[in-house]
C-alpha cells in the first residue's frame, strides 16, 4: 500500500518535458500583450496634452504711483516664453491674502540674463493699470517691495515632448 506521504517520482523523460516547459504560445500572447500594452502608453504620452507651468518668484513694488510687478524666470526656462502668456500672481505667501490672486499676460521678453550664486534668472517688468486690477477684482495700496508667488502658463505639452525635450537641447549642441 501506498501512503499519502510518499512521493511520486517521474521518472519518464516525457513527463519531465512536458512539466518542465512553458508552451510557446502562451509566451507569444504575453508578448504580444505586453507590447501592446507598451504601444498604448507611449500613444497616450504622445496625444494627451496636460498645461505646462513655469512656476517662479514675483516681485511687486511700487514706484511714482505706479504698480509692477518683476517676474523671475529661471534662465533654462527662457525658451519657453512668448508674448501674452498668462501669468497668475498669487498672495498665499502673505497672511490674510490667502487664495487672492492676480492674472495678468506677459508683455516683453527679456534677453539679458542675470547671473548670481543663487542661479541665472531672466527679470521681466509688467505694470499693473487701473484696468488689470479692477479686472481681478482688486484695488490694494503697495507698501515697499513685496514677494509673491507666480505661475506663468506655457502653453500645453505632452508628456514625451517633456521627457524628449532635455535631449534635443542636447543635440542641438
Amino acid at each position: 500500500m501506498v501512503s499519502g506521504t510518499d512521493n511520486i517520482e517521474l521518472r519518464s523523460e516525457k513527463a519531465r518535458s512536458i512539466i518542465g516547459q512553458i508552451p510557446p504560445i502562451i509566451v507569444r500572447v504575453g508578448i504580444a500583450i505586453m507590447s501592446i500594452i507598451i504601444i498604448i502608453f507611449l500613444l497616450m504620452s504622445y496625444f494627451i496634452k496636460f498645461d505646462y507651468i513655469i512656476k517662479t518668484t514675483a516681485y511687486l513694488e511700487k514706484k511714482n504711483d505706479c504698480i509692477s510687478v518683476i517676474i523671475r524666470i529661471p534662465a533654462n526656462e527662457i525658451n519657453k516664453i512668448k508674448l501674452g502668456q498668462n501669468v497668475i500672481l498669487s498672495f498665499d505667501n502673505i497672511p490674510y491674502l490667502y487664495n487672492k490672486k492676480i492674472v495678468t499676460e506677459i508683455i516683453s521678453i527679456p534677453y539679458v540674463i542675470d547671473i548670481s550664486s543663487s542661479g541665472g534668472y531672466y527679470f521681466t517688468k509688467i505694470p499693473l493699470t487701473n484696468e488689470i486690477l479692477k479686472k481681478n477684482g482688486s484695488e490694494f495700496k503697495v507698501s515697499g517691495k513685496i514677494e509673491l508667488h507666480a505661475e506663468i502658463l506655457a502653453g500645453k505639452t505632452s508628456f514625451l515632448e517633456r521627457i524628449t525635450e532635455p535631449l534635443k537641447s542636447l543635440n542641438k549642441k
